[in-house]
C-alpha cells in the first residue's frame, strides 16, 4: 500500500512537471519541492520539532522572504518546564519573530538579527523571589512589546557590532551597544577549548525610565533619594566595594573617576528620572584587548581598560553636532568654515553620526572638498553613492587610488562587480592623465612591477587596466612572475565582460600591446634591465 502511494506521488509530480501533460490537477511541481523558500522552512520546522523535545511550542504561521534572508513566525505560545513550583505553568506568548540574516549579495557579511513583537512571560516562569520582587515593581507579568538583538560580523575584518533592545512595559527599556574591531577564538594552546579574542572600540548600556524608578523609590533608604546626601553615601558604599574588590588596595585613577561620575549623575538622575548610561570612555581611534584572565586577578585593570563612566545621556548625543552649525552649512554659508569642520560635518551627513542623515546635503559637502583633493571626503564620497549610483562612485574611488589611499581597492572592486566593463574602462579613461608615472620607472624590473602594481590595484595611483597592461607587459617581457600575474588577472576579469566592454578592451589592449613593443625596442630594454 505505501509503495503504491509513493509511485502515485512519484507520477503526478512527474506529470506536472512535464507542460505538455499539465493539467488542472496538478498542483505541485518537481520545482515547488526544491524552492529555496521551502527548503528554508522546512529546515526550521525541523528545528522548531526538534525544540518541542525540551518545552510544548505551537506557532499559527511561518513566512520565508528568501529575497530579504529572513522567516518570520507569528503566534508563537511556548510552555517551558521550571525547576520551582508556583501556582499556574510557565507560560510565554509572542505575537510575532523575525529572523534575519545577511543579505545573500553580501557573503563577507555574517548577520543574526532576531526581532521579536508582543512577548508576554507569566510570573509563574520566575522563581519565587523574584516573583515577589515583580509584584513589589507593580508589575503582574513581564510584557515586552519590542525585543530586539542585531549582531552583524564582517569577516574580512573580524569587527562586529551589537546592538540590543528590549521595552519592558511600564518599567523601563534598555538598550546595549558594543563595537568590537576584532572578535574571535583562538585555539593555539588548547583547540578543544578555544579562548575568546577580543578588541573593543566602545560599549554603552543605557536604561531609560518608564516608571520602574517611581515603581522602585519607595523601596529605597530616604537618603539615597536625597540629592544633597546621596553622593557622600553612594562613595562609601560603592567605594568600599571597590576597595574590597581591590583587596584593599586603594583606588585607581580610573575607579576614582567612575566614582566621581556616579556622585555626579545620581543626583542630577534624581532631578530629572529620565535616563542613566553606563558608558565606556576610549579615546577615538584607540581599541582595548580585553584581557578577561587578567580581570579577574586584577579586576582594577578593567577599570583602567574601559574607563567606564555614569551620565545622563550617551557621548553620541552630547558630542553631536550643533545645531546652529548644520544649519548654516544647510544654508550654504561655508565661506568662514575650515575644510577639517566642513568635513566633520559632510561626513556626519552622510553617515548619519551626529547628525541625521542627509545624502544629498552631505555628498554637496563632501564634494568640494574631494573636488580639492581631501582623501578622506573622496573615500566617503565612494561610500556613500556605492547603492545609489554606483557609476559615481567608482569614479570617486579612482580619486582615492590616485590620493594614495590603499582602502581605495575595496571602494573600487564593490562597485566594478556590478558596473558593466564597458563603464569601467571608460571611467578608467577619464582619470587616465592624472598618471603620474614617467618613463624613468623603465629603469630597472623592480619599478616596471611596482608601476603595474599600483595601476592594477589602484593605490597609488587611478586604477588603470589599460596602463596596468602596458606595464606589465614589460615586465613579463623580462621574466618577472608578478607582471606574469597582473597579466592573468585583467584576463580573466575580461572574460566576464559584456559585449561592448570585450570589444573596447580588445581596442585599447592592441594599443597598449603595440605600445609596450614601440618601447621595448627604442629604449632597447633587454640591454637596460639585464645591466649590459
Amino acid at each position: 500500500m505505501l509503495r503504491n502511494r509513493i509511485r502515485t506521488a512519484a507520477l503526478v509530480s512527474l506529470l506536472c512537471i512535464a507542460p505538455p501533460l499539465a493539467n488542472a490537477q496538478c498542483t505541485v511541481s518537481l520545482w515547488d519541492l526544491i524552492k529555496p523558500e521551502f527548503l528554508i522552512q522546512r529546515a526550521v520546522q525541523s528545528g522548531i520539532m526538534a525544540l518541542r523535545t525540551q518545552l510544548d511550542l505551537t506557532y499559527q504561521s511561518m513566512d520565508v522572504d528568501i529575497g530579504m534572508s529572513k522567516v518570520t513566525l507569528t503566534g508563537i505560545e511556548a510552555w517551558p518546564v521550571v525547576a520551582w513550583d508556583n501556582s499556574g505553568p510557565c507560560e510565554v506568548g509572542i505575537d510575532q519573530i523575525t529572523i534575519r540574516l545577511a543579505p545573500l549579495d553580501q557573503p563577507e557579511l555574517v548577520r543574526l538579527n532576531v526581532q521579536a513583537l508582543g512577548v508576554n512571560v507569566a510570573s509563574n516562569c520566575l522563581p519565587p523571589a523574584q516573583v515577589q520582587g515583580l509584584s513589589m515593581a507593580g508589575l503582574e507579568n513581564i510584557g515586552v512589546p519590542l525585543l530586539n538583538i542585531d549582531l552583524a560580523y564582517d569577516i574580512t575584518q573580524a569587527s562586529a557590532d551589537l546592538r540590543a533592545h528590549a521595552r519592558l512595559d511600564g518599567f523601563a527599556t534598555l538598550d546595549l551597544t558594543a563595537d568590537f574591531s576584532y572578535l574571535w577564538l583562538h585555539g593555539r594552546q588548547d583547540m578543544d577549548n578555544p579562548e575568546p579574542v577580543v578588541f573593543l572600540r566602545a560599549a554603552s548600556l543605557k536604561l531609560e525610565n518608564l516608571g520602574g524608578f517611581e515603581a522602585l523609590s519607595p523601596m529605597l533608604p530616604p537618603p539615597f533619594l536625597d540629592a544633597a546626601q546621596s553622593p557622600l553615601i553612594l562613595e562609601g558604599m560603592i567605594g568600599g566595594q571597590l576597595v574590597e574588590m581591590n583587596r584593599g588596595a586603594k583606588l585607581s585613577p580610573a575607579q576614582t573617576a567612575f566614582l566621581d561620575s556616579i556622585k555626579t549623575a545620581w543626583p542630577l538622575f534624581l532631578g530629572d528620572p529620565s535616563a542613566l548610561v553606563l558608558e565606556t570612555n576610549i579615546a577615538d581611534g584607540d581599541q582595548i584587548f580585553l584581557d578577561f584572565e587578567d580581570y579577574g586577578r586584577n579586576p582594577g585593570q578593567a577599570f583602567q581598560d574601559l574607563r567606564p563612566a555614569l551620565s545622563l545621556s550617551l557621548a553620541a548625543t552630547r558630542n553631536a553636532l550643533p545645531v546652529a552649525l548644520i544649519r548654516q552649512v544647510l544654508d550654504g554659508d561655508t565661506d568662514t568654515l575650515t575644510p577639517e569642520v566642513l568635513r566633520q560635518v559632510g561626513l556626519a551627513l552622510t553617515m548619519g553620526q551626529g547628525a541625521p542623515r542627509n545624502l544629498s546635503a552631505g555628498i554637496a559637502v563632501l564634494g568640494g572638498l574631494a573636488t580639492a583633493g581631501d582623501a578622506e571626503a573622496v573615500l566617503a564620497l565612494a561610500a556613500a553613492l556605492e547603492v545609489s549610483d554606483p557609476a559615481a562612485a567608482y569614479s570617486w574611488a579612482l580619486r582615492a587610488g590616485a590620493n594614495g589611499q590603499t582602502r581605495a581597492g575595496a571602494a573600487l572592486n564593490r562597485p566594478e562587480n556590478t558596473l558593466p566593463m564597458s563603464e569601467v574602462l571608460a571611467a578608467q579613461q577619464e582619470l587616465a592623465a592624472g598618471i603620474t608615472l614617467t618613463q624613468d620607472a623603465l629603469s630597472d624590473i623592480a619599478s616596471i612591477r611596482s608601476a603595474a602594481t599600483s595601476l592594477f590595484t589602484g593605490s597609488g595611483q587611478p586604477r588603470s587596466y589599460v596602463e596596468a597592461n602596458y606595464w606589465a607587459l614589460l615586465g613579463a617581457a623580462a621574466g618577472d612572475g608578478v607582471s606574469e600575474g597582473i597579466l592573468d588577472q585583467i584576463a580573466e576579469k575580461m572574460q566576464g565582460a559584456d559585449a561592448a566592454g570585450l570589444q573596447a578592451w580588445r581596442d585599447v589592449e592592441a594599443q597598449s600591446s603595440a605600445r609596450a613593443m614601440q618601447v621595448w625596442l627604442d629604449e632597447d630594454l633587454p640591454a637596460r634591465l639585464s645591466g649590459e
